[in-house]
């Protein structure tokens, strides 16, 4: 971003910008964002826009980086909420609460395929999926602490790395499909985690 506003009132001006520019998003996708759209719907001007952002890019990243922290505070709660006693019931409890993150959050749907075409963004996800994984290790080490270091986060970051987009597949599905998807991505973490 160019500059974070300080007053009430630019708080107000971004939030209708970040407002408009998810809906936008929403409707046509990550590379229909259009920022002379985005500043008619968040009745503003261009000149205002380019006040918080340099470029459509910029406006992307804050956009993204908004639903990655959004992300890691869903995971850490669900961390937080799981009972070690039995991990794979743990897990699968986790599991269970990022899926309804990403019901809740259909933007994640159409700004994830986006990030894939710009290097920034890339680098940016890698980034978040590290630090899942770190969370999700670091858990899994509290609740296995004689498990070797390596074996676990080697398996954090598996879990991390294909749970994003089985999630985001699976509640595209019908329930009963969306059902046997996750049963099968929660049989793939139990064989994972089950030799801790």
């Amino acid at each position: 971003m160019r500059k974070e506003p300080i007053q009430d009132r630019s708080q107000a001006r971004l939030d209708r910008i970040l407002e408009e520019a998810e809906k936008l998003i929403l409707e046509h996708g990550l590379l229909g964002l259009s920022i002379r759209e985005v500043a008619r719907r968040a009745d503003t001007n261009i000149a205002t826009f380019y006040q918080f952002f340099p470029n459509r890019g910029s406006l992307t990243r804050r956009i993204v980086e908004i639903y990655h922290a959004k992300l890691q505070a869903a995971l850490s709660d669900a961390l937080q909420a799981a009972d070690g006693r039995d991990l794979v019931q743990a897990l699968e409890d986790v599991q269970a609460k990022m899926v309804r993150f990403y019901l809740a959050h259909p933007i994640t749907l159409d700004i994830w395929p986006g990030i894939h075409a710009d290097p920034d963004l890339r680098a940016l996800d890698r980034e978040d999926t590290k630090q899942n994984a770190a969370q999700l290790a670091a858990y899994l080490k509290a609740q296995r602490p004689r498990a070797p270091c390596k074996q676990i986060e080697d398996a954090a970051e598996a879990i991390v790395l294909t749970a994003g987009p089985v999630f985001r597949h699976a509640v595209q599905e019908p329930p009963a499909r969306r059902k046997r998807i996750l049963a099968a991505h929660m049989a793939m973490v139990a064989r994972l985690v089950e030799g801790f």
